[in-house]
């Protein structure tokens, strides 16, 4: 569902036409310095958990979401916090790691945090000289 500020209504969002039908958990995630989204598919296969991701860009449009990867990598406890280009995906290894992972290498690059707690959220943040009126 979405809900639009302007009209104050509520819609639905089809889910992707090319998603698996085993998927069993969809999430959403922050998608780079745009106000788009990212919509991310978990699913079980043979050979072993899979994570479709989608960009959700035009919202409401036909074609609002683009497949852009499928992450494959058996160390992600939770879903992928941040995607920061059609490439690079922001990530939390099984064992608490902050990594980025490189969708085309198909590898991980250690961001060596410390400190961090074992619970993450990753916010996007615009920079703005518009005061907020209550």
């Amino acid at each position: 569902m979405a809900f639009d500020l302007e009209d104050e209504i509520f819609h639905v969002l089809e889910l992707p036409k090319n998603i698996r039908p085993s998927y069993n958990q969809v999430h959403l995630a922050s998608y780079g310095e745009s106000s788009s989204l990212t919509l991310c598919a978990h699913y079980l296969e043979l050979n072993g958990e899979k994570r479709g991701m989608w960009v959700l860009s035009d919202y409401g449009g036909e074609d609002s979401l683009r497949k852009v990867c499928v992450i494959s990598q058996p160390m992600l406890s939770i879903p992928p916090l941040l995607m920061k280009n059609d490439n690079e995906v922001l990530i939390v290894t099984n064992d608490g790691m902050l990594m980025l992972f490189d969708v085309n290498k198909n590898d991980m690059f250690d961001l060596k945090t410390c400190g961090l707690p074992r619970m993450y959220r990753a916010i996007n943040y615009t920079a703005s000289l518009a005061l907020l009126h209550g």
